[in-house]
């Protein structure tokens, strides 16, 4: 996905200095320039086809230390998060950063989508990067499967 561009455009004496903060810069960076791709989504049989700059799918409220306004976000539901952010504007930013909890699923923008599944297959014309915690192994064609239960985790 062209997430991975914001790995590629970080800063190391930015990322030094300021931490978590400059993935953000990054972002603000990278967004400026991206264009939009064509894809092709299946989330458990329902096909999307359309234009995003990035497609986010994650699991749970947080991305990093940063917690993400959908309440109805959880990691025991066996449901991952689909985001689907159609354009980079000003205006968008505007939306994101003002979501709540209380307000997020009444207040998604026009320019981004939230669905939830448990399978999820991604296509793009054109083989892009997949950006994986940091990590880029993989690209696109490519399906993700939730395994609820799958590891055992400790929490205090």
């Amino acid at each position: 996905m062209k997430v991975i561009a914001f790995s590629y455009n970080i800063d190391d004496s930015e990322k030094a200095m300021l931490g978590k903060v400059s993935y953000f810069l990054s972002a603000f960076r990278t967004m400026q320039k991206m264009e939009p791709f064509s894809f092709k989504l299946t989330i458990d049989g329902t096909v999307i086809q359309d234009k995003a700059v990035m497609i986010l799918v994650g699991n749970g409220r947080y991305i990093a230390t940063n917690e993400l306004p959908y309440e109805k976000s959880s990691l025991q539901d066996g449901l991952a998060e689909i985001y689907l952010i159609k354009n980079t504007n000003i205006s968008l930013l505007k939306d994101v950063l003002t979501l709540t909890t209380s307000n997020s699923d009444e207040n998604l923008s026009s320019q981004l989508q939230l669905f939830q599944g448990k399978k999820i297959m991604i296509e793009t014309d054109e083989s892009m990067d997949i950006d994986l915690d940091g990590e880029v192994y993989l690209s696109t064609p490519s399906t993700i499967e939730m395994l609820p239960g799958h590891f055992e985790v400790l929490v205090p």
